[in-house]
């Protein structure tokens, strides 16, 4: 806080939360009488985040949740299309379009699995990463063409969040 005297500015010292005493020196973040935090939250987040770097190894995982994500996704759609594709087959009565349906469906399972990996990389990033491959080597043998750029997505990202080397 400051305050203005006779146009010069003065700085006013801090409160402790605690036992009111003043504090002078604006950079201690505990009280020098009571010990109790001053309540300086930047410090506060900085010292979050910091932590945060240090826990997940300094890098903060975004590329292989935004690849997992979209491939995740990408893969949810191509499913439905191998669906789609295996219903107009059914509907003209053309041999082996019921299974296009049930590998379209695993396919989707697949990729719910790829989208969880990419949902838990920050907290438990080699599970995510072993999630990810399992979805896109998965979704590959469900419906193969289909789900080339799901696989690419997946699979780089599932290997980015396994060598991932925690610190």
């Amino acid at each position: 806080m400051i305050i203005v005297n006779n146009g010069r500015e003065k700085s006013m010292a801090k409160f402790c939360p605690e036992c009111a005493h003043p504090i002078i020196d604006s950079s201690k973040s505990f009280c020098p009488k009571c010990g109790a935090k001053t309540g300086d939250a930047n410090a506060d987040k900085q010292k979050e985040s910091q932590h945060e770097q240090v826990k997940t190894g300094g890098k903060p995982l975004t590329v292989e949740f935004i690849l997992g994500l979209f491939g995740g996704i990408i893969g949810f759609l191509a499913g439905v299309a191998a669906i789609v594709f295996g219903s107009l087959g059914s509907a003209f009565a053309v041999k082996g379009a019921s299974d296009i349906i049930g590998l379209g469906m695993g396919a989707i399972v697949f990729s719910i699995i790829g989208i969880i990996g990419a949902a838990i990389v920050k907290s438990k990033t080699k599970t995510a990463g072993y999630l990810m491959i399992i979805s896109a080597i998965g979704g590959l043998i469900c419906i193969s063409g289909f789900y080339i750029l799901s696989f690419i997505l997946l699979i780089i990202a599932g290997i980015m969040a396994v060598r991932h080397k925690e610190y």
